[in-house]
């Protein structure tokens, strides 16, 4: 995926931070200096995605009650999800990978037709957590365990890139050889033979790849089926320059 914007500007007073003249991350109290500029000015925003395979899958995992009371639909709900976060644990799984994502009491109405009124018949109790799972192989066995565990409410999994140094790397370099050959094309197009870079700043994302309706799939199974099919792809990371040039060297 690749993006752009150009303008340029016909002679500038730039003002860029004294170290490095990079604008990314410099802090609000950072000396400025200005830059006169006697060439145009050529303003570019480039965008380069890499795609990489993922190394962290995420998944929700949560337990539903209800009850006529608060205090029993709580009370239910906990027995049930410490038996699936027991189960988490079980399984390896390191606590610091588990993270309590939500928790919910709501109350129940049914509406009564004659009366013209919503009558309290109960409350329903959520709570989930939010899993990461390392172990890409282990996510279909990981969700079917989950479902035997008593958990009823799972959405995921979600698949990304924890460690993306490499790819935001790449990334960065096609966006940047990008933007010096096309300022450089268009300094040519303006009669001038070369460009001087005055500033560069980033921004970066990630995307993440999606599988859902977990639960449907893996409450469908019976108890000696295979492993609910789990198929990662490969999730994009994406470097997002600003960068502008001085067109120098008239022809």
């Amino acid at each position: 995926m690749a993006s752009r914007d150009f303008r340029v500007l016909l002679g500038a007073v730039i003002a860029i931070p004294a170290a490095l003249g990079i604008t990314a991350s410099a802090p609000a109290s950072a000396a400025v200096i200005e830059i006169a500029t006697t060439g145009p000015v050529a303003e570019l925003r480039i965008s380069e995605t890499v795609q990489a395979t993922p190394d962290v899958a995420r998944i929700s995992a949560g337990v539903v009650t209800s009850a006529p009371t608060a205090t029993a639909a709580m009370r239910q709900n906990a027995v049930k999800m410490d038996a699936v976060v027991a189960q988490l644990r079980r399984m390896g799984i390191d606590p610091r990978d588990i993270q309590t994502r939500n928790f919910n009491v709501n109350p129940q109405y049914r509406y009564d037709r004659p009366r013209e009124q919503q009558i309290l018949t109960g409350y329903q109790v959520s709570n989930s957590v939010s899993v990461r799972l390392r172990d890409l192989d282990k996510v279909g066995d990981t969700l079917d365990t989950l479902v035997k565990a008593g958990a009823n409410n799972i959405s995921g999994p979600q698949f990304s890139l924890e460690d993306n140094d490499d790819v935001k790397a790449e990334a960065r370099a096609k966006a940047y050889a990008r933007g010096l050959t096309m300022a450089r094309d268009y300094a040519r197009l303006a009669g001038y033979g070369d460009v001087r870079l005055l500033e560069v700043s980033e921004s970066v994302s990630s995307s993440a790849r999606r599988q859902e309706n977990a639960i449907m799939l893996t409450a469908a199974r019976s108890a000696d089926a295979v492993s609910t099919p789990i198929a990662a792809g490969e999730v994009g990371t994406s470097v997002s320059i600003h960068v502008k040039y001085e067109m120098t060297n008239p022809l």
